[in-house]
């Protein structure tokens, strides 16, 4: 169970405010099954496109007089609207946890997001490192 949140956190940006009903309402290891399962569900059908977030900082970076920030990609992409910042915000955190700072740091108090590497090869990296568990989250 705990291999499919981590999952469902990278892929769709999982907040801990999400996760909470978890602990409220799943007493048993069935239950906690059903509610993975209803959020996995509830959560493929609005699924963040992250590449397109991450281009969209890679484009803000060439202001140099601005840093990139997850709001203002927003506003400028109509895909990334239909998500709360928060959430888009949580996405690009599961990510940095993932690849690491040396690839991309995001403060979520701002949502400012530091690249240090293109959109390509932060995604690039994080399939390198980390290929095996998404072929392993797919199957189940």
């Amino acid at each position: 169970h705990l291999r499919r949140l981590v999952w469902l956190h990278y892929r769709h940006g999982v907040t801990l405010t999400e996760l909470r009903s978890l602990f409220e309402k799943a007493r048993t290891t069935s239950q906690v099954d059903v509610w993975i399962c209803d959020l996995q569900e509830r959560l493929r059908q609005s699924e963040i496109p992250v590449s397109a977030l991450l281009r969209g900082l890679e484009r803000e970076k060439s202001d140099p007089k601005a840093t990139p920030n997850v709001v203002a990609v927003r506003v400028k992409n109509q895909a990334l609207q239909a998500f709360d910042p928060e959430r888009l915000v949580a996405r690009l955190k599961a990510v940095e946890s993932f690849v690491g700072v040396r690839w991309l740091e995001v403060n979520e108090n701002t949502r400012d997001v530091f690249l240090h590497h293109t959109a390509e090869q932060i995604r690039a990296q994080f399939e390198r490192e980390f290929g095996d568990l998404a072929a392993e989250s797919d199957e189940e």
